[in-house]
């Protein structure tokens, strides 16, 4: 009997885990080297039609963005921290409303 419960508190744990890792959307990352020697990661959601958000590492800040409307290649955005990150091909754009700043990246090699 002890086996039984055992064995079924085990088979529920599993089914537990391999759920909660399904409803988790699966990223890979970018690296860009931008104007002033900024390096930018960003974590993109491998379906990008399913509208996970990217999360983008600026300024020592995890930020997390939203897509929003592109006229070409794709655009995200943070209101509260007034940021946008703009890409196309392999060149990505920050602009940092909050900063009055604009900085041009373009993506390196992914590291290993």
């Amino acid at each position: 009997m002890k086996r039984r419960v055992l064995c079924l508190a085990f088979a529920l744990a599993a089914a537990g885990a391999a759920a909660a890792a399904a409803e988790r959307p699966a990223y890979f990352a970018a690296h860009y080297a931008c104007d002033g020697g900024l390096a930018i990661r960003v974590a993109y959601p491998v379906d990008p039609l399913a509208g996970h958000p990217v999360t983008l590492r600026y300024d020592g800040q995890r930020v997390v963005m939203r897509q929003a409307p592109s006229g070409s290649g794709a655009r995200y955005e943070n209101r509260a921290r007034r940021l946008e990150w703009a890409i196309k091909g392999d060149d990505g754009l920050l602009i940092d409303k909050a900063a009055d700043r604009t900085i041009h990246c373009h993506t390196t090699p992914s590291r290993p």
